[in-house]
């Protein structure tokens, strides 16, 4: 009993350690273009990706998290140029794609949603190219974020933006489209896409959560505008699965929403360039009304 307490006070100070590392990394190479390539320099994804491999502290998981989206952002004002992109390769390298997976399938959801959200963008930063997205999908990311968007996720605007999002960067990539209306992808968005409308139609929402429900929205539309992008089935899949209705009706309870209108004249434009057929479907609704409408309120993003 004392050897079994003892071992679990050493990882437990192990988890601590770990997670304070961490937040010391994310912390100094947050806007920091010299920190993060000095990091990077020393090979800090590997430790990082051992995290997600090893641990299933909360804590630890949340901080090296924290410590990937701060590595693999271009956010520094100063510097001209960034190596988020070589970063996030370095950090597909070392594994990140299946440690971060399976994270993502071994926390629950219902537990901790705050923690699925990071582990979510996590995945969706270093996912930057069609052979690290490809083996995201391979690993069983691509299959969990659809599971998650259709389970626990229409509970958490947070950890459902999360999820679409990640997903959107995984529709990115041409191999992945196929998987994704395999896995009803075009139903699951419209799902979702429907219940945060709803919530940010009632009468007592207030504005930040408005925005919150919109912005799960946006990055939905975002996910099916990369379906129809280079893959006609895609397109032409949308009028059957109810996309068009869900889209209008998103923009028309959004208007002022940068982030919803400019992506729905993306997905209206791709759907119609890819499949011509989809032309009287959307002519049918409000979309030219709205197109319009989103144009003036928003000129410079539509």
């Amino acid at each position: 009993a004392s050897s079994s307490s003892s071992s679990s006070s050493s990882s437990s100070s192990g988890a601590r350690g770990v997670a304070a590392a961490a937040v010391v990394v994310a912390a100094a190479a947050t806007k920091n273009e010299a920190c993060k390539g000095a990091f990077m320099k020393a090979s800090v994804e590997k430790p990082l990706v051992a995290v997600f491999r090893e641990h299933t502290d909360g804590a630890a998981l949340r901080a090296a998290c924290a410590a990937v989206r701060a590595l693999t952002v271009g956010d520094d004002p100063r510097e001209p140029a960034s190596g988020a992109f070589t970063h996030s390769r370095a950090f597909a390298k070392a594994g990140a794609a299946p440690a971060l997976c399976a994270a993502l399938k071994n926390t629950p959801p219902q537990d901790d949603p705050s923690l699925v959200a990071s582990l979510a963008v996590a995945l969706k930063h270093t996912a930057v190219n069609d052979e690290i997205c490809k083996e995201t999908a391979e690993e069983g990311g691509l299959h969990r974020v659809l599971e998650l968007l259709r389970g626990e996720a229409t509970g958490h605007a947070g950890l459902a933006k999360s999820c679409a999002a990640c997903l959107r960067q995984l529709a990115g990539s041409d191999p992945n489209k196929p998987l994704i209306v395999e896995d009803n992808g075009f139903p699951t968005l419209v799902h979702v896409m429907r219940v945060f409308g709803d919530r940010a139609g009632d009468k007592g929402c207030s504005d930040a959560d408005k925005r919150s429900y919109h912005g799960v929205q946006e990055q939905c539309i975002g996910t099916m505008t990369a379906m129809c992008l280079r893959f006609p089935e895609g397109a032409a899949r949308c009028g059957a699965e109810g996309c068009f209705d869900a889209v209008i009706d998103a923009m028309s309870s959004a208007k002022m929403h940068k982030g919803v209108q400019r992506a729905s004249c993306m997905f209206l434009r791709n759907a119609v360039v890819r499949n011509p057929e989809n032309k009287p479907l959307i002519l049918a609704t409000a979309a030219e009304e709205l197109l319009r409408l989103a144009k003036k309120n928003h000129p410079k993003e539509c």
